[in-house]
């Protein structure tokens, strides 16, 4: 299992989660991310990721996530439908 972070230096986790995938398909990705945005998410989850946990929400979700990834199951913190970049 990996966790990842959207926002990383260097490279950015949507583009690291594509390439973990393709050197290790079976590789569980959870991404960590201080981003509140359901385009955010839905991109994460079409790069092979099983999960997408907002930073404000860590505290409850993050071993949700964990635990319901182990078991083969998705898993998505609540976000807000608005998204400042879709202005």
């Amino acid at each position: 299992m990996v966790v990842l972070d959207i926002s990383m230096p260097r490279l950015g986790g949507i583009e690291a989660a594509g390439r973990i995938h393709r050197v290790a398909p079976k590789s569980q990705i959870v991404f960590l991310s201080q981003h509140n945005s359901e385009t955010i998410a839905q991109t994460a989850l079409a790069a092979g990721a099983l999960a997408y946990v907002t930073k404000s929400a860590a505290s409850n979700d993050l071993i949700r996530a964990v635990k319901a990834v182990s078991e083969g199951k998705k898993f998505v913190s609540k976000l807000t439908r608005w998204d400042a970049n879709d202005r």
